[in-house]
């Protein structure tokens, strides 16, 4: 490749377990071709100069860890002076192989080709779909080994990102914007073919090597057994088995994967302008709707980690770590009976002394301090379960704080007063049971290091 060669953009978007590693795994085969895998630094949704703070590069790869699997230096603020956007990124990962498109695979692209196209009006976009069916199967046995996909309601995440980026392919090839579409099921049926489309959409010579994994550039993909397919060395389909699902559904999903094969036909078309989709069946659409909603919560939560300091995100990965080891731990040490009847017992022991602290705060009118009678139960809940009760007591006992006075001797207290003091006492509670849920980790993790 020529040094003065023009780069262009390439990205390629799709649900996950749909084919996306495989097709970027080929694809990095064409010495033209050197994609990042899963940097996600285009579906970061804030507004672009947010995004291109000065410590964007460190919020960003904490929420990927892209720079060591990419070979960048692994310190983000010593990175930080060389790359000031994404587009200095794919450079330099391009100019390892001196290749003429650059951009990233991604799974969350899907949900951002409209941003992308604007971003990028010149780029060239592949989509690959899959059998919904087949994707969920994929999913179940993915869980097994990857707690990420373990999660609830990945069956509506898939539906809603297939969807989506449907409707958004339709809106941008109406504008004009050409955008080559693919399925798993053809492009691992026959490689070569799909491999000579994928050539002519980009105006290379095609590449044999591009027909099999041998040889392929795995590095930046975790080996884990979700990748296992990936490291067969040749392109080929996963067996097919359906999902642990009802009939009714199987039934549902097939007749929505035909919807979608119909669609995608008419996108590969010369027809312009392209339909609006056809509502899908009532309950794959009520399924889409909560595929959308918890997408949405993703989107808030990828905005936090971009806007809050690296260094506390860190610290929070590594203790949700830790928490999650000593949980396993726990879980290994008690029978589920065993665990309910610690539950309930340490609950009605919390409830109970937030009781007592309210009582006598209210009886002696102020004299007694209730403090302890509120320590202790955000202390047990760190101890015995896990955030989402040490927020609840929390926020109960500095209630019982605040309004005990208030129902009692002092009814006329201002509202900012009574607002101050729930956020404050919950703050300060908040903090003592986290610290005892952090020192219970740790406890149970050098225990069971010394076993």
């Amino acid at each position: 490749m020529s040094s003065c060669r023009t780069l262009k953009y390439l990205f390629v978007a799709g649900v996950f377990r749909s084919g996306t590693s495989m097709l970027y795994a080929s694809l990095n085969q064409h010495p033209a071709i050197a994609l990042m895998y899963e940097p996600e630094l285009q579906s970061h949704a804030v507004p672009p100069r947010l995004f291109l703070h000065k410590n964007w590069l460190e919020n960003a790869n904490a929420w990927g860890k892209f720079l060591f699997r990419h070979g960048f230096p692994p310190y983000p603020k010593e990175a930080a002076k060389h790359f000031r956007c994404p587009e200095d990124l794919y450079k330099a990962y391009a100019d390892r192989k001196q290749a003429v498109y650059v951009g990233e695979k991604s799974p969350t692209l899907h949900a951002y080709l409209p941003r992308l196209a604007q971003r990028f009006p010149e780029a060239k976009i592949i989509t690959i779909s899959r059998n919904p069916a087949a994707v969920f199967h994929s999913i179940q046995q993915a869980a097994k080994t990857a707690s990420w996909f373990a999660r609830a309601r990945m069956l509506e995440r898939s539906l809603h990102g297939q969807e989506k980026m449907l409707q958004d392919c339709i809106l941008l090839q109406n504008r004009g914007f050409r955008i080559l579409h693919l399925t798993y099921e053809a492009f691992t049926a026959a490689p070569e073919a799909e491999c000579r489309r994928i050539c002519d959409y980009l105006g290379v010579p095609f590449d044999e090597r591009m027909t099999t994994l041998e040889n392929a550039d795995l590095a930046p993909i975790s080996d884990k057994p979700v990748h296992l397919r990936l490291r067969s060395k040749k392109i080929s389909a996963s067996p097919v088995i359906k999902p642990d699902l009802p009939q009714e559904w199987l039934d549902l999903l097939e007749t929505h994967w035909q919807r979608t094969r119909d669609c995608l036909a008419r996108l590969s078309s010369d027809e312009r302008p392209l339909k609006p989709l056809d509502p899908p069946a009532k309950k794959i659409q009520s399924a889409i709707g909560k595929g959308r909603f918890l997408h949405d919560r993703t989107c808030w939560k990828r905005f936090l980690y971009h806007l809050l300091p690296a260094e506390f995100i860190r610290v929070f990965r590594a203790t949700k770590v830790l928490i999650c080891n000593a949980q396993s731990i726990q879980a290994e040490r008690y029978t589920s009976s065993e665990r309910l009847r610690i539950s309930l017992v340490t609950s009605a022991l919390i409830l109970a002394s937030i009781a007592t602290g309210a009582f006598l705060y209210i009886s002696s009118r102020g004299d007694v301090s209730p403090l302890p009678f509120f320590i202790f139960p955000v202390l047990a809940s760190g101890w015995f379960f896990g955030w989402v009760q040490i927020i609840l007591f929390s926020l109960l006992g500095a209630s019982a704080w605040t309004f005990g006075p208030i129902l009692t001797f002092s009814p006329q207290l201002p509202l900012h007063w009574v607002a101050w003091n729930i956020i404050s006492r919950t703050i300060v509670l908040l903090i003592l049971g986290l610290f005892a849920w952090h020192l219970k980790a740790t406890l149970l993790i050098h225990q069971n290091q010394k076993e």
